[in-house]
């Protein structure tokens, strides 16, 4: 699962490391305009979960990944102007590679992510005063772009109960080894395999560890509770 936060930054270098929300891995290149790093161990334990089940449980089936996206990001999202480029950025911060992923597949996807982020060599991001004073009717604002980028924005629940998280890239799947075809052990792998990819977008002008505690408070707990009912 992803917090894709959108802040009032032009450089966001080094802005995740400073949450200190844990150990985490960089899942791209440092750059100024948008980082995405992953949490894979321990990190549900600072989230109001319930207690330590509801937390081991919800790290157990799920890897946090946190993506801050600056003024950069931000300007070009709102004016418009290069869709396809925002959402194939937007695409790539989701992208998981998970355990056992070959390092020439993560150094191939970095220098990609690059690729990607040249969309922003040479301009610098608009004024924008009046987004970041609007509190939270902003969100009005960036959503309505995101939906027409992607039609099931905030409508798709499967997997989830009646939970619609913002973005589902794959729905979340319950573990049925039945469902596998053959008794080797690559079949079964596969059919155990979790693949779901969900993503919740913000925007705050600053960001905090509490700041991101407390959305994601509001957030998780629908993960835990779709875990435990299925």
């Amino acid at each position: 699962m992803t917090l894709f936060a959108l802040t009032d930054s032009n450089d966001i270098t080094g802005r995740i490391d400073q949450l200190n929300q844990g150990t985490l891995e960089r899942n791209v290149n440092p750059n100024p305009f948008v980082d995405v790093v992953s949490f894979p161990d321990t990190w549900a334990g600072s989230f109001e979960l319930g207690g330590q089940r509801q937390a081991s449980l919800l790290q157990s089936e799920w890897t946090l990944r946190i993506v801050f996206a600056g003024n950069h990001f931000v300007s070009l999202l709102l004016s418009r102007q290069n869709k396809e480029g925002i959402k194939a950025i937007i695409d790539a911060s989701l992208k998981y590679h998970g355990p056992g992923t070959r390092v020439t597949t993560i150094d191939e996807h970095k220098a990609e992510f690059d690729r990607l982020l040249s969309i922003f060599a040479g301009t610098g991001p608009t004024d924008l005063t009046a987004f970041w004073a609007a509190g939270q009717p902003r969100s009005s604002q960036y959503e309505t772009v995101l939906r027409e980028m992607y039609p099931t924005y905030n409508t798709t629940s499967t997997g989830f109960l009646n939970y619609r998280p913002d973005l589902v890239i794959q729905p979340y799947q319950s573990c049925e080894l039945s469902t596998s075809a053959s008794d080797e052990d690559s079949i079964i792998n596969e059919s155990i395999r979790r693949n779901a990819v969900a993503c919740e977008f913000t925007a705050s002008k600053e960001f905090t560890l509490q700041i991101v505690q407390t959305y994601l408070n509001r957030k998780l707990n629908n993960y835990v509770e779709a875990l435990q009912e299925q």
